[in-house]
């Protein structure tokens, strides 16, 4: 229980290479890997010939984890435009090293925000490209989270692409009230996600749920916030948290 039990985990991602690996040689196998991308594959796919910016923006999606997409700012702080930075950065998903989440394109109200959402396509890229290790984990609330929701979003995305039927992944924000993860299926129905690296939740923690099912009604098969507790638990209708299990299964299938 709570989140110190899930660091290795969340370091180590889900690259069979670094689960194998102790941090430092982890570490040194996300430098090359990164680097191969960038330097070889990118230039090859895409025609990016400026690595050293493509190399910048990539730490900036890492420092700035889970924020929404401003292509201006993040191409201002690269040194490039906004349009080249938002080019750069589909490069960066095509290659699967940045994920990009779109929001949800329901008319529910004015104040929708309708950016989409960065992260790094595996929590222990984004470790290794902070430096992060145990300690950041343990005392650094923002980074747990981000590491955590990145570790979550990771898994269902994975797990949805081999699902029987096909699934969306989006992400809601409408003032206040936020759902890290919805599940879409064709027929309209929904799953909402809120990721807490804690081990209690509270009753404003389901704020955004609450919110998603007032609005759509019957749309939203279940919501859950997924945290680090001991239980799991109802919380009212069609709403309740979840105890993150990752699985146990060794490096080879994960």
């Amino acid at each position: 229980m709570g989140r110190a039990a899930y660091t290795d985990i969340l370091l180590s991602g889900g690259f069979p290479e670094a689960v194998r690996r102790g941090p430092s040689a982890r570490r040194r196998f996300f430098e090359s890997y990164t680097a191969a991308i960038i330097d070889r594959d990118l230039a090859e796919t895409a025609r990016v010939q400026d690595s050293e910016a493509i190399m910048t923006l990539l730490r900036l999606v890492a420092a700035r984890f889970g924020s929404l997409a401003r292509y201006q700012n993040l191409g201002r702080d690269t040194g490039i435009d906004g349009k080249t930075a938002e080019s750069y950065i589909g490069a960066l998903e095509r290659l699967f090293l940045v994920r990009v989440r779109r929001p949800w394109h329901v008319n529910l109200g004015q104040l929708q925000v309708k950016a989409p959402k960065l992260y790094l396509a595996d929590p222990g890229l984004l470790a290794a490209l902070l430096g992060a290790g145990a300690r950041r984990v343990r005392d650094d609330d923002g980074f747990a989270g981000a590491l955590f929701e990145t570790f979550v979003a990771s898994e269902i995305e994975r797990q949805a692409s081999w699902a029987s039927e096909s699934m969306s992944c989006w992400h809601y924000r409408e003032g206040e009230r936020k759902v890290d993860i919805i599940l879409e299926r064709p027929t309209g129905d929904v799953v909402g996600l809120e990721v807490k690296a804690s081990a209690t939740v509270r009753p404003s923690d389901f704020r955004g749920l609450v919110h998603l099912r007032e609005r759509v009604g019957t749309r939203l098969v279940a919501g859950a916030v997924l945290y680090a507790g001991a239980r799991t638990l109802p919380f009212g209708d069609r709403l309740g948290r979840c105890r993150c299990r990752p699985c146990g299964r060794d490096a080879d299938q994960r």
